[in-house]
């Protein structure tokens, strides 16, 4: 990965995980009531870069890792009682939620320069098979002659949620 790409990655995470975002989907879930030092925006991004970039064994090594990207010094139970919390699974599915909410649809847009940029939309369509009584072979055979002698195709186009 160029120095390019890398910049670009860091910059649409900054922008996505912003600590007013993060804050917000705290309180939704019910984690973070009150911003001490261990903070929703600080947990979230410690733990998906620590994830991200080191090995992890033990819970420790997750601590190490916040002190680390935080310059936040703290004794090993209270960030564990952050992790223990109920709230916590459900704040960090809403973080990838988050994640996926306004990074995937940037990864699936064709670079500006790439062919695939002269192309609006492409649609895809189902294909459905259904049997038909065995004395419609000749005119709609099937390609399974054995199971199905005689099929016909519904072709209906995928609509993608707006």
């Amino acid at each position: 990965m160029d120095q390019a790409q890398l910049i670009r990655i860091v910059t649409l995470l900054e922008q996505t995980l912003t600590p007013e975002r993060v804050h917000e989907r705290a309180r939704k879930v019910g984690f973070g009531q009150r911003l001490r030092c261990i903070t929703p925006h600080r947990l979230a991004l410690s733990l998906l870069l620590t994830l991200a970039t080191r090995p992890v064994k033990t819970l420790a090594d997750l601590l190490r890792g916040f002190a680390a990207d935080t310059q936040v010094s703290v004794t090993y139970k209270p960030f564990y009682n952050q992790l223990a919390k109920p709230a916590f699974a459900a704040f960090m599915r809403s973080v990838v939620e988050l994640l996926l909410e306004r990074l995937v649809l940037e990864v699936l847009q064709p670079l500006p320069h790439s062919p695939l940029a002269a192309f609006q939309d492409i649609h895809a369509h189902d294909s459905t098979e259904f049997k038909l009584p065995d004395w419609f072979q000749a005119r709609f055979p099937g390609r399974f002659p054995v199971k199905a002698p005689a099929v016909a195709a519904l072709h209906t186009p995928l609509k993608s949620a707006p």
